[in-house]
């Protein structure tokens, strides 16, 4: 079956969008990124790849997201990094397996450890672009099959 991409670029709202429907936009580019691991981690540019950070968006009254490659550099194994538009949409179309995190606390890291661990228990082997979703509040958690 052919898939049909129906994704859209998010972009700054003209201005003549009401207030309350506006979406607003902050970008920062890689260049920014390293200045905000230096002041944030204290690592210099120079130990960074390319002394890059990482890009990023900063995005008003706007819901939930995936990070592109390019977030994280722009270039991948010499390779210019992907944005989200240039993704395969094979990526996001697939089997997707419930790891319960419920054990640890919010802000608490989650491990490879962690992640075989329920692996184990619930008896699953992670395949070939299978869509893991944690969760630490089962309760809010809602997915239709």
């Amino acid at each position: 079956m052919p898939m049909i991409d129906l994704s859209a670029t998010i972009s700054p709202s003209a201005p003549a969008i009401p207030e309350f429907l506006r979406t607003e936009i902050t970008y920062n580019d890689h260049q920014s990124g390293a200045a905000q691991i230096q002041a944030l981690l204290g690592v210099p540019a120079s130990l960074l790849r390319d002394q890059e950070g990482w890009a990023t968006e900063t995005l008003t009254r706007f819901g939930t997201h995936v990070d592109a490659p390019w977030h994280y550099n722009s270039q991948i194994q010499g390779q210019r990094a992907q944005t989200i538009d240039e993704l395969p949409l094979e990526w996001f179309f697939s089997d997707g397996v419930v790891l319960n995190m419920t054990h640890k606390a919010t802000g608490d890291a989650v491990s490879s450890a962690d992640i075989q661990a329920e692996l184990a228990r619930i008896g699953y082997r992670l395949k070939p672009l299978d869509i893991v979703l944690g969760t630490s509040r089962l309760e809010s958690l809602s997915i239709n099959v």
